[in-house]
């Protein structure tokens, strides 16, 4: 596995998203495993999406590339952390699709294994 920090952007801020070793813990504790919630959220039929588990996934994300940002700066620039209402925006603005493709692309690029045999 490979941290992975990547962007979703609205129209007044860009969110850091993160998958690593942290989210996936935390995904697998909620729901037994990545695949898992991968097949909730990536859902071909935009009527059956979960919503509230999409929300839970990327605020997972957003949250954890917040905290690793905030380690590398001084108590008094920190930024807070997001809770769910405002990943509910971000969605919205950002729109399920997208935020889907972004989410689901990070995920992949975290999860690919590299040619085992250069670890030999």
């Amino acid at each position: 596995m490979k941290d992975k920090v990547g962007y979703i952007k609205t129209a007044k801020r860009t969110y850091p998203i993160c998958f690593n070793l942290n989210v996936l813990e935390e995904i697998q504790d909620t729901y037994g495993s990545l695949t898992a919630w991968g097949e909730i959220v990536e859902s071909k039929e935009k009527d059956s999406i979960n919503i509230k588990d999409l929300k839970k996934g990327l605020m997972i994300m957003i949250n954890e590339a917040i905290d690793m940002e905030n380690d590398n700066l001084p108590v008094e620039e920190r930024k807070e952390l997001v809770n769910e209402k405002q990943v509910g925006r971000i969605i919205s603005e950002v729109g399920f699709e997208e935020t889907t493709k972004i989410i689901m692309g990070l995920t992949k690029e975290s999860t690919d294994t590299e040619d085992s045999s250069k670890n030999v």
